[in-house]
């Protein structure tokens, strides 16, 4: 993640458009919406409207030019997907999942459908629902009968930091520049990934598996590369998760799935979740930091 303070993160996509492309009379009337209910998401088709709040679809590294604009960062030019609308784009990555997986390119897709029932304290199952697969693409007969099946995830990225509320103020003041973000954010792959999608496998695929099911996996290539390796296996009858990682392409920023690759559980519940313990002397350096320059984090007990 950018460190330099000439480097921060903004808006890269806004309801569906380029922002560095958006011409100042459109920023401005963008900037004061307040609701999504009249904005038709421009990626999926069964939507209503847009329903992220603010419009942001994805966000993107800036560098601070010597004159006060910004532009792109060619250190790390790649969008990171906020909204998970925006991998619906052109139907794309379904009929990649379906002719990987399924061998279909036109798969039927079943949204949010009940996975998970309540149990109580005796560990008596409920009627109640407690958990819903994202999605479930089917290969139907011609009759309308599934014959195949897998189920999907779709995984965007949260971010940490200063709200875009703040970049919608600036817009306000002036939309004629593309200004360098006004506060610093960051892509929250921790969140993302180890708080959010590990469990998300650890509950979902070892049934998946035992019903010999497989389970693909959506994300962008930003997040991807934050992950630690993963072991590949080379042969899907061997997979219980399928990675299809994403970029976004040309002009237009088209959809793409750049890379598929298999792997087991365990393998990437690894990837999302390792990481290299400091050693003990480093750790108690950094506690005693906390009682000379972080006192924020400090909370004293004292005799009454």
């Amino acid at each position: 993640m950018p460190k330099n303070k000439n480097v921060r993160y903004g808006i890269g996509e806004w309801y569906g458009q380029l922002f560095y492309d958006i011409n100042p009379a459109e920023k401005s009337r963008l900037a004061f919406i307040k609701t999504t209910k009249d904005i038709k998401c421009p990626y999926r088709n069964d939507l209503q409207s847009c329903n992220k709040s603010g419009g942001v679809c994805t966000m993107v590294s800036y560098e601070l030019l010597d004159n006060g604009r910004a532009r792109i960062d060619e250190n790390r030019p790649d969008f990171v997907a906020l909204c998970p609308n925006r991998f619906w784009q052109n139907n794309t990555i379904f009929k990649e999942i379906g002719k990987t997986l399924l061998g279909t390119e036109y798969p039927t897709l079943i949204k949010e459908v009940n996975f998970l029932q309540k149990v109580d304290y005796q560990g008596e199952v409920q009627k109640e629902y407690v958990g819903k697969i994202d999605l479930i693409l089917t290969k139907l007969s011609t009759n309308e009968k599934i014959v195949d099946w897998c189920g999907l995830e779709i995984q965007a990225v949260y971010f940490s930091g200063s709200s875009m509320s703040n970049e919608f103020a600036e817009i306000k003041k002036n939309p004629s520049e593309l200004l360098f973000p006004a506060k610093n954010r960051r892509p929250d792959f921790r969140s993302s990934g180890p708080k959010r999608l590990a469990p998300q496998l650890e509950t979902k695929v070892p049934t998946l598996r035992r019903w010999g099911k497989k389970m693909a996996i959506v994300i962008d290539k930003s997040f991807f590369e934050s992950l630690a390796p993963m072991k590949k296996v080379t042969s899907l009858s061997n997979a219980d998760i399928a990675w299809f990682i994403v970029g976004y392409e040309n002009r237009q920023r088209e959809i793409k799935v750049r890379s598929t690759i298999f792997t087991t559980l365990e393998s990437s519940v690894e990837g999302l979740t390792a990481g290299e313990p400091i050693s003990k002397e480093k750790f108690e350096i950094e506690l005693q930091g906390y009682l000379t320059g972080k006192r924020d984090k400090l909370i004293r007990l004292f005799n009454q």
